[in-house]
């Protein structure tokens, strides 16, 4: 199953413009995928943001199977996993 890694952190306001419209999707679509809030604010999120290199948020990382496919980063994330049928 894929699982999608969203990092965001406080102060940010693109993250949350970016987390409200996933969830509206969420809310309104039945999504083949594992939704996963990770602020980076925190010690752990940090270290996995780490892990994938994700320098800058809001990020995403869809992972399947475990191993990440995609990483996107930025206000353009959710355009951009529209395009490849993610979401």
């Amino acid at each position: 199953m894929r699982k999608l890694l969203f990092f965001t952190g406080r102060d940010c306001p693109s993250c949350d413009v970016v987390k409200k419209h996933l969830f509206a999707i969420m809310d309104r679509d039945k999504l083949d995928l594992v939704v996963e809030i990770l602020e980076i604010n925190k010690g752990e999120n940090a270290r996995r943001a780490a892990d994938f290199a994700i320098s800058s948020i809001p990020a995403v990382v869809v992972l399947d199977d475990d191993k990440p496919i995609y990483t996107f980063i930025g206000s353009t994330i959710i355009e951009r996993l529209e395009d490849e049928g993610i979401i």
